[in-house]
């Protein structure tokens, strides 16, 4: 079969992620197998093979695939979603390390790009590096290897991960972005490489663990691994606890969240921050047992997530009974475990954190009062560049944000969400006259929400789990 394939044409008003498709970026091009090979359906294991005849390209170039650098044979033994969720890349392509792997030693991670990176990626790469090798130790995947893709996008910045692998995607906008937010993405896309639910049987997708679990190791592992201070737990956990206690949409189900995932601003966040609270209640319920150190450390919450993953990795079905059993056989009666589970998919009651902890008895949470979301204008605007649905009273119209008005930029949605105190911004056009408008991102009510006052240092390397 003889394809020819056209990357996809874009321009400001095309959405960001998830980042499956082949663009053109810098004179190369990237994308997934799964946006322009055929896909067959057989569950079966095959051997994919990938040569590039690069005979009339131009001298430099470089073409890689998830699996090995061409532009010799490459094969990789794996089911027919192989080619769907692996990265294709070819052009004038740098790379670090610099030179080319035909096939990577296991335990190593490579990052590809065209161009130049901006400064904040620049210093990131070593980070991807020096979080991989401990990373896939824990999760005992030390046979395999990663690699990081990078691509322009004309607004945003964000990630999508595949096959040992994730493309993440940036415009100028990251300039902006605080540093440790860029770090936890680049770790929140390793982690789901190494561990996931399958869907249940009726095609429900476990989303709060897909997206919580990666939340929660992107959280503490860099910190384990003696990446980042103590600090860095803090911005996350509170980011994340203030942005699901907030969510005026914190008791909508999960069903209705992933529905409604791309065109609501709370939406999207459900199933990372309600399974982040969730998966923070069981870690604690797990080390208050009897004979669970008192400690930030490695305990039976990993043991039975690495298990869990191995499992998956396998080929397993891995499925919420398993997780449901896996947690049961330690907190027996003492924890309606299914009970607790139906509510992160009902998404009521909503989650209590009262009197827990993170990690050690030296980070419990506290109760703060903090203001309700309420961005006043609709998603959809942000796609169309025009303001619409502004809400009557709310800040984003006191501050003068105007349906109509035509957005040139905004404000990171994601840290104004982070943080109470954090303001947010809409840099419009109306009628020829550029304006900033710049407001707190928050309704008038009050609401409780569990935060860290401050991680306490109890650092132990990496416990990985033999």
């Amino acid at each position: 079969m003889k394809m020819e394939v056209l990357p996809r044409k874009v321009d400001i008003h095309t959405a960001s992620g998830p980042r499956v498709d082949l663009r053109s970026d810098q004179g190369g091009l990237i994308g997934t197998g799964g946006w322009f090979l055929p896909q067959v359906d057989q569950d079966d294991f095959y051997i994919h093979t990938v040569e590039w005849d690069l005979s009339e390209a131009p001298a430099g170039t470089r073409a890689i695939w998830t699996f090995g650098e061409g532009p010799y044979r490459i094969e990789h033994l794996g089911t027919i979603d192989t080619f769907v969720a692996s990265v294709f890349m070819v052009g004038n392509v740098q790379s670090s390390p610099a030179r080319p792997q035909l096939r990577p030693l296991p335990g190593t991670c490579a990052t590809y790009w065209f161009g130049d990176l901006p400064p904040i990626l620049q210093r990131l790469r070593s980070f991807n590096t020096d979080l991989y090798t401990p990373m896939a130790d824990f999760f005992q995947d030390v046979d395999s290897s990663y690699r990081i893709f990078i691509r322009t996008s004309l607004r945003g910045w964000g990630g999508t991960s595949f096959l040992v692998s994730y493309i993440l995607e940036y415009s100028d906008s990251i300039l902006e972005a605080a540093y440790d937010e860029v770090m936890s993405l680049l770790a929140y896309e390793m982690v789901h490489s190494f561990t996931s639910l399958c869907n249940e049987n009726d095609g429900t997708e476990n989303a709060w663990y897909f997206e919580g679990i990666a939340n929660y190791y992107a959280t503490f592992l860099p910190y384990r691994f003696g990446l980042v201070s103590p600090s860095y737990v803090t911005t996350r956990v509170n980011g994340s606890l203030c942005r699901y206690y907030t969510s005026p949409e914190i008791n909508i189900p999960m069903s209705d969240a992933l529905k409604y995932f791309f065109t609501s601003w709370y939406s999207k966040w459900i199933p990372y921050d309600r399974g982040f609270a969730y998966l923070l209640l069981v870690d604690d319920q797990l080390r208050r047992l009897p004979g669970e150190p008192d400690s930030n450390g490695s305990g039976l919450f990993d043991r039975i997530v690495v298990d869990l993953s191995v499992r998956w990795r396998r080929g397993e079905k891995v499925q919420q009974k398993d997780w449901l059993a896996s947690i049961g056989y330690f907190l027996q009666d003492r924890v309606e475990c299914a009970a607790q589970l139906r509510a992160v998919s009902t998404g009521k009651p909503s989650i209590s954190l009262a009197g827990r902890r993170v990690g050690s008895t030296k980070n419990m949470l506290r109760e703060t009062r903090q203001y309700v979301l309420q961005f006043g204008y609709s998603r959809p605007s942000v796609t169309s560049r025009v303001v619409e649905g502004v809400v009557p009273g709310s800040h984003a119209e006191l501050a003068g944000l105007r349906n109509g008005d035509v957005i040139l930029r905004t404000g990171s949605t994601t840290e104004a969400a982070q943080g109470s105190l954090t303001k947010y911004f809409v840099l419009v056009e109306r009628h020829g006259e550029e304006l900033t408008v710049e407001y707190f991102p928050r309704g008038d009510q009050e609401v409780s929400c569990w935060q860290l006052e401050s991680y306490k240092e109890d650092f132990v390397p990496a416990s990985f789990i033999r």
